[in-house]
């Protein structure tokens, strides 16, 4: 299907883009915790990677907590996902970090992830913004840098009621964001935006400072489709015509979880697999 032109402000519509979604893989060499089976990930992994890779995406996104702890733990999954025989990118995810303080600051380029935030041109035209939900956080930096207790300061002053585990998105990072998104809406380019926090609706897992980030992302017509984890039930919603797709966690349960999403025109196309819930989403038009 492709939408009519005046969808799109640069005057053609964006797609087709197949885009390979997994979230919280969450690996652990650790006993099973209620529905968190920690050792059935990798095997999970490697389903989602065999089934992926023969429907030919263009690139696959984690959409963070890749490990549960453990630097250890990358040595596990890491070389199964590099067997995809497409791009691979990652958004970094609270549980990523769980490892010791020395190693803290090299899980970026572990992931192989040259900034902890980035924008990356995608196939059809489209642009994905990763942000970095760690930016202030309580796990994401050594206790000596300066950053853990700027954290600690930003977490009481934004929203001390939110877990600990959560985190937010800082100044300069939200700078770097809005003139991404300037840019966008003056190319008429179509943006997805990937985060490990949920924006919307409000929920416990969401980022600190989600309606900051939520009302930014709402102003600007360049944003069709805003995708992330966290929460491992999963979650969908809509605010001012803006999909939010919480993406299932591959950790709970015996079942596996992930999906392949479409996307060409005006209209997205969730494709679920195991827990994953399947959707059709229309995309925002722009303005």
């Amino acid at each position: 299907m492709v939408a009519s032109c005046s969808l799109f402000p640069s005057g053609s519509a964006p797609g087709p883009l197949r885009l390979a979604l997994i979230a919280d893989c969450q690996y652990a060499d650790a006993d099973d915790r209620g529905v968190r089976l920690y050792r059935r990930s990798p095997a999970k992994l490697e389903e989602a990677v065999s089934t992926l890779a023969a429907l030919e995406p263009d690139a696959l996104l984690h959409l963070g907590d890749f490990i549960d702890r453990d630097w250890e733990s990358f040595d596990t999954v890491v070389p199964i996902l590099e067997r995809m025989p497409c791009p691979v990118h990652h958004v970094l995810g609270n549980h990523d970090f769980e490892v010791a303080d020395e190693r803290k600051l090299d899980v970026p380029a572990r992931l192989g992830q040259a900034e902890r935030y980035a924008a990356v041109e995608l196939p059809g035209g489209w642009r994905l913004l990763i942000l970095d939900g760690n930016d202030f956080s309580y796990v994401a930096w050594p206790e000596e840098h300066p950053r853990a207790e700027a954290s600690r300061r930003f977490h009481r002053e934004v929203n001390p009621d939110s877990p600990t585990w959560n985190g937010g998105i800082g100044p300069e990072q939200m700078e770097w964001l809005r003139r991404e998104l300037v840019r966008a809406d003056a190319e008429g380019t179509p943006v997805l935006v990937a985060c490990h926090f949920p924006l919307w609706p409000d929920d416990v897992h969401n980022l600190w400072n989600a309606e900051e980030v939520r009302e930014l992302l709402c102003a600007h017509a360049c944003v069709k489709l805003y995708v992330n984890g966290h929460n491992h039930a999963g979650n969908y919603a809509e605010r001012e015509a803006l999909p939010f797709l919480t993406l299932e966690g591959m950790l709970d349960t015996e079942t596996n979880a992930f999906a392949l999403l479409l996307l060409e025109g005006d209209r997205a196309e969730l494709r679920g697999f195991g827990r994953a819930t399947s959707r059709v989403m229309q995309l925002r038009p722009a303005r």
